[in-house]
């Protein structure tokens, strides 16, 4: 009798141990992961970056950030914008025959999805849609004066267009704190016409080597 009383027992503890594991894998199957709806919730940063690229085939700098927010730890979303900050001459001449200097600007939409955010390294798709500016100027922003570079913020302007510009990229992104993360990856800038004399599209248009730092909470 003891056997048996015992035995049952046995049996009823296990079956509602199975029963309380079936209702927990119903309720772990239940839960579908949004992108607005879940416990990892919502973050946001500050990024600061930099872009190594070619303007009418010479080498060039541009500086810029983004601020964005993080939904899900799987997208990002917000707005970046970026200046070319080195001397890059223009193929139109001014009225004594010297080059003219060329000034650039971009920015826009910026969404990105984010691949495994939660490994080490993990991959980003960032994409910029968004609007830009081009100009000649007869001096760059800044010029030398007696041996030292001094910084000009009135420069003469010549003539100006506007373009639109979209920015597809890749990039590798590493966790290096929980507040900070590590970017690095290439990006190709398409834009649409503009007029300004010999310098067009193609002379803006090309590949971007990017780097940057991210701060925030992800």
């Amino acid at each position: 009798m003891k056997y048996t009383v015992a035995i049952v027992l046995l049996i009823s503890f296990n079956l509602q141990s199975f029963g309380q594991e079936i209702h927990i894998n119903e309720g772990q199957q239940k839960e579908v992961q949004t992108l607005f709806g879940n416990k990892k919730g919502f973050g946001g940063y500050l990024g600061m970056n930099l872009k190594m690229t070619e303007v009418n085939g010479q080498e060039a700098l541009l500086t810029g950030g983004e601020l964005c927010f993080v939904l899900n730890r799987s997208f990002n979303i917000g707005f970046e914008g970026y200046g070319m900050v080195n001397e890059v001459r223009s193929n139109n001449l001014d009225y004594n025959s010297d080059r003219f200097f060329l000034q650039m600007g971009y920015g826009g939409l910026h969404l990105e999805p984010v691949i495994a955010s939660e490994g080490l390294i993990h991959v980003t798709i960032p994409i910029l849609l968004g609007a830009g500016g081009v100009a000649e100027t007869s001096r760059p922003y800044w010029e030398e004066y007696n041996g030292e570079v001094i910084v000009d913020f009135d420069p003469y302007y010549h003539e100006s267009d506007y373009f639109f510009v979209a920015e597809p990229g890749v990039n590798l992104e590493l966790n290096v704190f929980k507040f900070m993360r590590l970017t690095a990856g290439a990006s190709y800038r398409f834009t649409s016409d503009f007029d300004l004399g010999v310098v067009n599209r193609d002379d803006i248009n090309g590949w971007n080597a990017n780097m940057g730092l991210r701060f925030g909470w992800f």
